[in-house]
């Protein structure tokens, strides 16, 4: 089976019509249809954009058949095309936020070593 027709099996199990996969992809009109009748391939670029935007999906399911279909189901259950962007756009945040705490964090064991260093400093002359 090759994972053009795995992702017919995803869009069929997340009742994910082709034109809107192909929307959220930016695929043009047609193109899951036309790679299913030619048993085509799915280019690279377009596994990337399938991984951002179809967190849920594994993508070594979808190449290689191995595994789990999903990663993880949301709280929801799978994720469904309406609520796509706004899963995207808070995993996206969530990163963002988690960048910004690791960041912070390294600022304040910077500024931790330093204090620690000055009383050290001010231990040793005593």
């Amino acid at each position: 089976m090759k994972p053009i027709n795995r992702l017919k099996i995803f869009l069929d199990y997340a009742n994910i019509s082709f034109h809107s996969f192909e929307k959220i992809n930016e695929l043009s009109n047609g193109y899951i249809k036309k790679q299913l009748l030619n048993s085509g391939s799915i280019g690279s670029n377009i596994i990337e954009k399938i991984k951002i935007n179809f967190p849920t999906l594994s993508i070594v399911w979808l190449l290689t058949g191995e595994g789990n279909m999903l990663l993880f189901e949301s709280k929801k259950g799978i994720i469904k095309e309406s609520e796509f962007k706004e899963e995207q756009k808070l995993y996206f945040s969530t990163i963002d936020l988690k960048n910004e705490f690791k960041e912070k964090i390294d600022e304040i064991k910077k500024e931790l070593n330093n204090l620690q260093t000055i009383v050290q400093k001010i231990f040793d002359m005593q």
